[in-house]
């Protein structure tokens, strides 16, 4: 943590052998992450926090004056994030295929019948865009985004071999 005047500047660190330089970032949660290598000391990183502090202290104002995402639908037109690209999601019913980006679009072919696990298992994906695992940061995710998710999870064993993929 620095101190820049009467602000306090928390920050993370996450090293890598690979890293030669550091890199300074602001997470969508105003969480400051510094990518550094392995050699650079926890000093060096305090100089370079406060030499950068004047653009973190913006930047993490910014991120807390922006409304909270709205809660998700899933439903077709919605926008997502995918692999660095806004994706529209379009929902296809009664319709044979494999989901697939087509033409800008994230394609979801669903049975009607269906409808609300594969809505659940396209939120369970997104979300490990942002947690690869299952971590509990995952699960927290995923139920701010979709609240019944342990319900919907749970009809899978019964339901989900109906689904082809």
């Amino acid at each position: 943590m620095v101190r820049w005047g009467t602000t306090r500047i928390p920050y993370v660190v996450r090293r890598s052998a690979r890293r030669t330089t550091v890199s300074i970032a602001v997470a969508q949660a105003g969480d400051v992450i510094l990518a550094a290598p392995y050699k650079a000391t926890i000093g060096r990183l305090d100089e370079l926090v406060l030499a950068k502090a004047k653009w973190i202290v913006e930047r993490v104002r910014r991120k807390s004056e922006r409304p909270a995402p709205g809660m998700r639908e899933y439903l077709s037109g919605e926008t997502f994030l995918y692999l660095g690209r806004q994706h529209r999601l379009r929902v296809e019913r009664e319709q044979a295929g494999q989901v697939g980006l087509i033409r800008g679009w994230l394609v979801v072919p669903v049975p009607s019948a269906l409808e609300r696990l594969v809505v659940y298992v396209v939120a369970h994906e997104l979300c490990h865009i942002e947690h690869p695992d299952h971590t509990p940061a995952f699960w927290a995710k995923l139920g701010s985004v979709m609240p019944d998710h342990d319900a919907r999870r749970d009809a899978l064993p019964d339901l989900g071999p109906r689904l082809t993929w």
